[in-house]
């Protein structure tokens, strides 16, 4: 493109980028499913990328620490499978909830009304 000759042309460029930005990040408002999914998701990637770190906890607490057990994934992730499918449905249910319940306050208060912090942190307890 050429470059603009007037300042007003800069600022008329710009607006004209943003507005086209805008329009191609348009916010998509997720299910409570989608949530769910989401929540299981992170709760067990989650402990995944905390085993061997609780591991780690466990073996200094009970004086048996040694590298070669500490850096080997055998013994670090030793429980993993367990461990997500005990997290898992908590983190769904937590996420689910949560959503279902702002979603609820929203259709409360009317679509027309935006959610404001409160009803989130109301949702979340």
């Amino acid at each position: 493109t050429a470059w603009p000759s007037q300042p007003s042309e800069v600022g008329a460029m710009a607006a004209s980028r943003r507005s086209s930005l805008e329009a191609q990040t348009k916010k998509v408002e997720l299910t409570s499913w989608q949530h769910a999914a989401i929540g299981a998701a992170v709760g067990s990637m989650e402990m995944a990328i905390m085993r061997p770190a609780v591991f780690w906890k466990t073996e200094l607490q009970q004086q048996r620490f040694c590298l070669s057990r500490a850096v080997n994934p055998t013994y670090c992730y030793r429980g993993l499978p367990v461990a997500i499918a005990s997290i898992a449905p908590i983190t769904c249910i937590q996420f689910g909830a949560t959503s279902a319940i702002s979603s609820g306050i929203q259709a409360f208060r009317g679509p027309s009304s935006r959610s404001i912090e409160t009803d989130k942190i109301i949702a979340g307890i």
